[in-house]
């Protein structure tokens, strides 16, 4: 009896022996976690490539919807057609490119600033919160990383448009068969009503 109620007091003194447990570091958590969407939500960096997104898409956006009325005016302008077509699948393909250039940048800078954070606070480990199935307020670091991402200087490089300029070279290939599948099947109810017109 009296061995198993030494042996708990032995093995934490063997621990504090051997360096494995100190005072001073058995209080200070050797793990922290950080919500990584409120990092890109609420860090300015975040913010600024939603805006570069956003003012992006909608000039694409806007260019779409004067075609498309001009489309309305002239439903038969095939030229009309197939460049409203090519426009759209380019903006695709620049939107997936700049979400992606977006998203790299992003992570460089919250990388950088995580590894900053680890060092500083003498981690070992930093984790996401959407990983962790329980935490303490004190293990969350969220608003240390994103004052450490706002000083980055982070920039966003728009997509040229000569890149653009070759995509839509290999798209009207498979788009212009389309094209004149659709303008018979017009005519063809346009000019069904001369037929019993010559009787």
């Amino acid at each position: 009896m009296h061995a198993n109620n030494l042996f708990p007091g032995l093995l934490l003194a063997v621990l504090l022996l051997g360096g494995c447990i100190s005072p001073a570091d058995s209080f200070a958590p050797a793990v922290a976690v950080v919500d990584s969407a409120r990092v890109f939500k609420e860090s300015e960096p975040g913010r600024a490539g939603i805006k570069h997104l956003e003012t992006l898409h909608e000039s694409m956006q806007a260019e779409l919807n004067a075609l498309q009325q001009e489309l309305q005016a002239k439903p038969n302008d095939e030229t009309l057609q197939q460049k409203l077509q090519e426009k759209y699948m380019v903006y695709q393909q620049r939107i997936s490119a700049e979400q992606q250039q977006v998203i790299n940048t992003l992570n460089d800078a919250i990388q950088k600033a995580l590894d900053a954070c680890r060092v500083q606070k003498k981690l070992a480990l930093i984790v996401g919160t959407d990983v962790v199935l329980s935490y303490g307020p004190a293990a969350d670091i969220t608003g240390t990383v994103i004052g450490e991402v706002n000083k980055i200087t982070v920039k966003f490089k728009t997509i040229e448009p000569e890149a653009e300029v070759m995509a839509p070279v290999t798209q009207p290939v498979p788009v212009a068969p389309a094209e004149p599948q659709a303008a018979p099947t017009q005519n063809a109810t346009q000019s069904a009503p001369k037929t019993p017109a010559k009787k």
